[in-house]
């Protein structure tokens, strides 16, 4: 029997600005405490998201994605602000924002990588992509707590919270428990060097 995996296209973020992270978003945790956030370890910046994948598959999904990052550029990722879909009044999921330097986008290579999947059995996203490093998500948000939340992401919205140096792109792994999602890394996709 084949092993079915739970994948994901996602650029991993350094150790020690996982850490600077969580530790900015603390107000934001404080505020809503029934929200379900995102262990730090756990923080990534997800691409794609692939869902059931067979094992055998990831050899050929790591080849697509390989021939992708070849023809990407290192970026530099900045991370600013805060916010929540689909609105601060009845949020699901709250993230930090998340820019590209030099006025670069991450929307063509995503779009390479959905042309990349399909031939592998992964549609489209129907919808565009909105770049975005996911906190946390909510169910039923008191209106108390939500509007607590809107206040401390409004302290936040123009503060630069950390940037790094994007090198490479992850096929990811994920198994679900208790105490969260676990995350591994099946196979790493560098980018092209700058000139």
């Amino acid at each position: 029997m084949s092993v079915v995996l739970r994948c994901f296209i996602a650029i991993e973020l350094p150790e020690a600005l996982k850490a600077a992270l969580h530790e900015a978003a603390a107000p934001l945790r404080a505020a809503a405490p029934g929200i379900k956030w995102v262990r730090p370890d756990s923080l990534h910046l997800t691409l794609k998201f692939l869902g059931s994948t067979p094992e055998e598959r990831v050899g050929a999904i790591g080849s697509a994605l390989s021939e992708v990052a070849a023809r990407h550029r290192h970026f530099e990722v900045r991370l600013s602000g805060a916010g929540a879909f689909p609105s601060l009044r009845a949020p699901r999921v709250v993230w930090l924002g998340v820019s590209i330097g030099g006025g670069g986008e991450l929307a063509p290579m995503v779009s390479d990588i959905e042309a990349a999947m399909e031939p592998l059995g992964y549609p489209r996203e129907t919808r565009p992509y909105s770049a975005h490093l996911t906190l946390g998500r909510a169910r039923d948000l008191r209106p108390v707590e939500a509007r607590k939340l809107a206040e401390a992401m409004e302290a936040m919205k123009d503060k630069v919270l950390g940037g790094f140096e994007s090198r490479e792109i992850s096929l990811m792994s994920s198994e679900l428990s208790p105490g969260g999602a676990r995350y591994k890394a099946l196979h790493k996709a560098p980018l092209e060097p700058q000139p």
